[in-house]
């Protein structure tokens, strides 16, 4: 047997950092063929001190998911888009960098101030391999191509 103590004061996020473990000796790369599928990772802070390292580990329970905490946005959705759970999807090669971005949302849609609601952005190279019959060209992790002077 062990106690269980409810709390019912409120916590709210105060922070939110990107963290996802992409590929490549820079851990910078998005890598795999079209339409591949990628889990992102994010650091969550509450104002009460607890933190999710990983927010993953949200889906390991059925009431708190990253759906219902985390808004997921991208400004590039040509090049890869992120759904409501988190999950990244590779669409496209971009010659710079990108971002996804996480914001904290109120899980029962109550008004608070802006200055509550937090963004995290989680920064990667979108690089697709080659998929069955293509060849690639270009670098396997950051930017497809290296930009250089002439």
């Amino acid at each position: 047997t062990f106690d269980l103590t409810a709390v019912t004061q409120v916590a709210y996020v105060t922070a939110i950092q990107g963290g996802t473990p992409w590929l490549g000796p820079l851990n910078d790369t998005m890598s795999g063929v079209k339409d591949s599928t990628h889990q992102t990772n994010w650091r969550v802070d509450l104002s009460d001190s607890t933190f999710f390292n990983d927010t993953n580990i949200w889906a390991l329970t059925d009431f708190l998911t990253e759906d219902l905490y985390l808004d997921f946005t991208t400004l590039d959705a040509a090049r890869a888009t992120v759904g409501t759970t988190g999950i990244g999807v590779l669409l496209d090669n971009k010659p710079s960098s990108m971002y996804f971005t996480a914001t904290s949302k109120c899980i029962d849609n109550v008004q608070v101030a802006p200055t509550l609601f937090v963004s995290g952005r989680d920064r990667f190279f979108p690089n697709l391999q080659p998929d069955v019959g293509e060849i690639d060209l270009g670098n396997e992790f950051g930017l497809q191509f290296t930009p250089s002077s002439l």
